[in-house]
């Protein structure tokens, strides 16, 4: 198992119950997305306080803010931070519009609020955030590479000019993204928790996949009855 720190990536309840204490994972993040799928009838804040509950407190955890007004979104961070102290507050780096919240993410920074830059897809989008212990920065790299970009590249430029800020390689396709993550100094690798079942093929060998591999297609067409 690599030495990068995972993050589980989930906004399921029962799958954070699962998870909270799972030694394999020294955080956890969510997002709007992945929180609306599970909010049932309960509101952002219900659902937020009841993540909180059922995680560790000394679990870094990221939260989103949900406005694309300065204001507002500065209000949610505040909040947002108030309900705990492994509290990172998720600000897109760009909005909707393509605006820029560096000037909100570094009045955050000074305050004192622990930040999680999100939705990075370039270095040169951060280059006015402080470079701090309290940040965060998310490089989407799976949607980077879904592009045909290199997303270690965008990574270790980041790194460079944020060496004291923690930089999360996001969006993970492959479990190969773990080795991608560590090669080019990202500090932090979210795991969705599709990809958890599949941590025991990391002390597999090569064998192991072919005959795995042969073994499933042989057992499903036995299933399904295929003969010729």
């Amino acid at each position: 198992m690599s030495k990068i720190q995972k993050y589980c990536d989930t906004g399921n309840l029962e799958e954070l119950k699962k998870y909270a204490n799972d030694d394999r994972f020294t955080g956890f993040t969510t997002n709007p997305s992945l929180i609306a799928k599970e909010i049932g009838d309960k509101s952002y804040l219900e659902t937020i306080k009841e993540i909180l509950s059922i995680l560790p407190t000394i679990a870094p955890i990221s939260f989103e803010v949900v406005s694309t007004d300065v204001d507002e979104m500065y209000r949610q961070a505040v909040l947002l931070s108030g309900l705990g102290a492994n509290v990172f507050v998720k600000i897109p780096i760009l909005n909707p519009d393509s605006s820029n919240n560096s000037s909100l993410i570094t009045k955050l920074i000074a305050e004192n609020v622990n930040v999680n830059v999100t939705c990075i897809g370039s270095s040169s989008q951060v280059t006015s955030i402080p470079d701090s212990k309290n940040v965060i920065l998310s490089v989407f790299a799976g949607r980077i590479q879904d592009t045909l970009r290199d997303a270690e590249d965008v990574c270790d430029s980041v790194k460079y000019d944020h060496p004291n800020s923690k930089v999360l390689w996001a969006s993970m396709r492959e479990l190969y993204n773990i080795k991608q993550a560590e090669r080019c100094g990202c500090d932090i690798i979210t795991v969705p928790t599709s990809f958890i079942s599949k941590f025991n093929w990391f002390d597999y060998s090569l064998d192991d996949v072919s005959r795995l591999s042969s073994e499933q297609f042989y057992n499903d067409a036995i299933k399904a009855g295929l003969s010729l």
